[in-house]
Protein backbone atom coordinates (compact mmCIF):
# COMPACT_ATOMS: atom_id res chain seq x y z
CA UNK A 1 0.00 0.00 0.00
CA UNK A 2 1.34 3.44 -0.91
CA UNK A 3 1.29 6.45 1.36
CA UNK A 4 -1.35 8.09 -0.82
CA UNK A 5 -3.64 5.06 -0.53
CA UNK A 6 -3.18 5.10 3.25
CA UNK A 7 -4.06 8.79 3.42
CA UNK A 8 -7.15 8.23 1.25
CA UNK A 9 -8.39 5.31 3.35
CA UNK A 10 -7.84 7.19 6.58
CA UNK A 11 -9.62 10.25 5.16
CA UNK A 12 -12.63 8.22 4.04
CA UNK A 13 -12.94 6.39 7.36
CA UNK A 14 -12.43 9.54 9.42
CA UNK A 15 -15.19 11.34 7.52
CA UNK A 16 -17.48 8.33 7.96
CA UNK A 17 -16.83 8.13 11.72
CA UNK A 18 -17.19 11.85 12.27
CA UNK A 19 -20.46 12.08 10.36
CA UNK A 20 -21.90 8.99 12.04
CA UNK A 21 -21.10 10.61 15.39
CA UNK A 22 -22.83 13.81 14.27
CA UNK A 23 -19.70 15.92 14.81
CA UNK A 24 -18.30 18.83 12.90
CA UNK A 25 -14.60 19.06 12.13
CA UNK A 26 -14.31 21.72 14.84
CA UNK A 27 -15.98 19.50 17.45
CA UNK A 28 -13.67 16.60 16.61
CA UNK A 29 -10.69 18.93 16.79
CA UNK A 30 -11.77 20.14 20.25
CA UNK A 31 -12.09 16.58 21.53
CA UNK A 32 -8.55 15.66 20.45
CA UNK A 33 -7.05 19.09 21.25
CA UNK A 34 -6.08 19.82 17.67
CA UNK A 35 -7.07 22.52 15.21
CA UNK A 36 -9.94 22.06 12.79
CA UNK A 37 -7.46 22.85 10.02
CA UNK A 38 -5.57 19.64 10.86
CA UNK A 39 -8.77 17.60 10.79
CA UNK A 40 -9.69 19.17 7.44
CA UNK A 41 -6.23 18.32 6.08
CA UNK A 42 -6.59 14.68 7.17
CA UNK A 43 -10.06 14.45 5.65
CA UNK A 44 -8.78 15.82 2.33
CA UNK A 45 -6.13 13.09 2.32
CA UNK A 46 -3.28 15.60 2.49
CA UNK A 47 -1.75 14.18 5.63
CA UNK A 48 -2.00 11.72 8.50
CA UNK A 49 -2.07 12.36 12.24
CA UNK A 50 0.73 11.02 14.38
CA UNK A 51 0.18 7.63 15.99
CA UNK A 52 -0.90 9.00 19.38
CA UNK A 53 -3.59 11.18 17.80
CA UNK A 54 -4.77 8.31 15.58
CA UNK A 55 -5.20 6.17 18.71
CA UNK A 56 -7.20 8.96 20.40
CA UNK A 57 -9.42 9.32 17.34
CA UNK A 58 -9.99 5.57 17.21
CA UNK A 59 -10.90 5.47 20.92
CA UNK A 60 -13.27 8.40 20.50
CA UNK A 61 -15.22 6.60 17.78
CA UNK A 62 -15.01 3.12 19.32
CA UNK A 63 -12.92 1.59 16.54
CA UNK A 64 -9.33 0.40 16.24
CA UNK A 65 -6.55 2.20 14.40
CA UNK A 66 -6.45 -0.77 12.01
CA UNK A 67 -10.10 -0.16 11.19
CA UNK A 68 -9.41 3.55 10.58
CA UNK A 69 -6.72 2.55 8.11
CA UNK A 70 -8.62 -0.42 6.62
CA UNK A 71 -10.67 -0.63 3.45
CA UNK A 72 -14.14 -0.50 4.92
CA UNK A 73 -15.06 0.52 8.42
CA UNK A 74 -17.48 -1.91 10.05
CA UNK A 75 -20.68 0.00 10.69
CA UNK A 76 -21.66 -2.11 13.71
CA UNK A 77 -18.79 -0.74 15.80
CA UNK A 78 -19.80 2.92 15.56
CA UNK A 79 -21.85 4.24 18.46
CA UNK A 80 -24.89 5.90 16.95
CA UNK A 81 -26.43 9.09 18.28
CA UNK A 82 -29.55 7.22 19.44
CA UNK A 83 -27.40 4.89 21.55
CA UNK A 84 -25.54 7.85 22.98
CA UNK A 85 -28.81 9.45 24.06
CA UNK A 86 -29.96 6.24 25.69
CA UNK A 87 -26.64 5.65 27.46
CA UNK A 88 -26.55 9.26 28.67
CA UNK A 89 -30.12 9.09 29.98
CA UNK A 90 -29.40 5.81 31.76
CA UNK A 91 -26.29 7.29 33.36
CA UNK A 92 -28.29 10.32 34.48
CA UNK A 93 -31.03 8.09 35.90
CA UNK A 94 -28.71 5.86 37.92
CA UNK A 95 -27.95 8.44 40.67
CA UNK A 96 -31.71 8.98 41.09
CA UNK A 97 -32.26 5.26 41.49
CA UNK A 98 -29.54 5.03 44.15
CA UNK A 99 -30.94 8.12 45.87
CA UNK A 100 -34.45 6.68 45.94
CA UNK A 101 -33.19 3.40 47.43
CA UNK A 102 -31.30 5.29 50.15
CA UNK A 103 -34.35 7.45 50.80
CA UNK A 104 -36.53 4.37 51.19
CA UNK A 105 -34.17 2.63 53.63
CA UNK A 106 -33.62 5.74 55.74
CA UNK A 107 -37.35 6.43 55.88
CA UNK A 108 -38.00 2.85 57.01
CA UNK A 109 -35.12 2.36 59.47
CA UNK A 110 -34.26 5.93 60.56
CA UNK A 111 -37.44 7.99 60.15
CA UNK A 112 -36.04 10.92 62.12
CA UNK A 113 -33.21 11.40 59.60
CA UNK A 114 -34.00 14.07 56.95
CA UNK A 115 -33.66 11.65 54.03
CA UNK A 116 -35.18 14.16 51.59
CA UNK A 117 -31.74 15.85 51.51
CA UNK A 118 -30.48 12.94 49.39
CA UNK A 119 -32.51 14.30 46.49
CA UNK A 120 -30.84 17.70 46.77
CA UNK A 121 -27.40 16.05 46.78
CA UNK A 122 -28.34 13.94 43.77
CA UNK A 123 -28.75 17.06 41.64
CA UNK A 124 -25.04 17.78 42.16
CA UNK A 125 -24.09 14.19 41.32
CA UNK A 126 -26.27 14.26 38.22
CA UNK A 127 -24.67 17.52 37.07
CA UNK A 128 -21.23 15.90 37.30
CA UNK A 129 -22.42 12.87 35.33
CA UNK A 130 -23.92 15.21 32.74
CA UNK A 131 -20.63 17.07 32.37
CA UNK A 132 -18.74 13.83 31.78
CA UNK A 133 -21.14 12.54 29.12
CA UNK A 134 -21.64 15.86 27.36
CA UNK A 135 -17.88 16.41 27.19
CA UNK A 136 -17.44 12.92 25.79
CA UNK A 137 -20.18 12.86 23.15
CA UNK A 138 -22.17 16.06 22.79
CA UNK A 139 -21.76 19.56 21.47
CA UNK A 140 -20.12 22.28 23.47
CA UNK A 141 -23.46 23.96 24.26
CA UNK A 142 -24.52 20.88 26.24
CA UNK A 143 -21.27 20.95 28.22
CA UNK A 144 -22.06 24.59 29.02
CA UNK A 145 -25.59 23.71 30.24
CA UNK A 146 -24.24 20.84 32.34
CA UNK A 147 -21.59 23.08 33.91
CA UNK A 148 -24.25 25.72 34.60
CA UNK A 149 -26.38 23.11 36.35
CA UNK A 150 -23.43 22.22 38.57
CA UNK A 151 -22.63 25.88 39.24
CA UNK A 152 -26.15 26.49 40.59
CA UNK A 153 -26.76 23.06 42.16
CA UNK A 154 -23.79 23.24 44.56
CA UNK A 155 -24.82 26.52 46.23
CA UNK A 156 -28.44 25.37 46.34
CA UNK A 157 -27.30 22.21 48.09
CA UNK A 158 -25.27 24.29 50.58
CA UNK A 159 -28.17 26.68 51.26
CA UNK A 160 -30.60 23.82 51.85
CA UNK A 161 -28.29 21.75 54.03
CA UNK A 162 -26.29 24.36 55.96
CA UNK A 163 -28.16 26.70 58.26
CA UNK A 164 -25.91 29.71 58.75
CA UNK A 165 -27.02 33.32 58.68
CA UNK A 166 -26.49 34.93 55.28
CA UNK A 167 -25.48 31.63 53.68
CA UNK A 168 -27.49 32.64 50.62
CA UNK A 169 -24.63 34.99 49.71
CA UNK A 170 -23.01 31.91 48.20
CA UNK A 171 -25.19 32.63 45.17
CA UNK A 172 -22.94 35.64 44.50
CA UNK A 173 -20.05 33.20 44.01
CA UNK A 174 -22.24 31.13 41.70
CA UNK A 175 -23.10 34.24 39.66
CA UNK A 176 -19.41 35.00 39.13
CA UNK A 177 -18.74 31.37 38.17
CA UNK A 178 -21.66 31.49 35.73
CA UNK A 179 -20.20 34.63 34.15
CA UNK A 180 -16.89 32.81 33.70
CA UNK A 181 -18.71 29.84 32.17
CA UNK A 182 -20.42 32.16 29.68
CA UNK A 183 -17.06 33.68 28.74
CA UNK A 184 -15.58 30.18 28.33
CA UNK A 185 -18.45 29.22 26.06
CA UNK A 186 -18.16 32.37 23.94
CA UNK A 187 -14.44 32.07 23.37
CA UNK A 188 -13.31 30.43 20.16
CA UNK A 189 -11.17 27.34 20.54
CA UNK A 190 -7.85 27.58 18.72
Amino acid sequence: MTEEQLKTRFATNLICCRKKAGMTQLELAEKINYSDKSVSKWERGEGLPDLYVAVRIAELFGVTVDELLGEALPRRRLVRTHNRRLITLMALGLPWLVCTVFFFFFQVFYPSFPAWTFFVDTIVVDAIVAIVFTKLWWRRIWVFFSASLLIWAVPTCVVVLVHFPRIALIYAVAAVLQSLAVLWFLQKKK
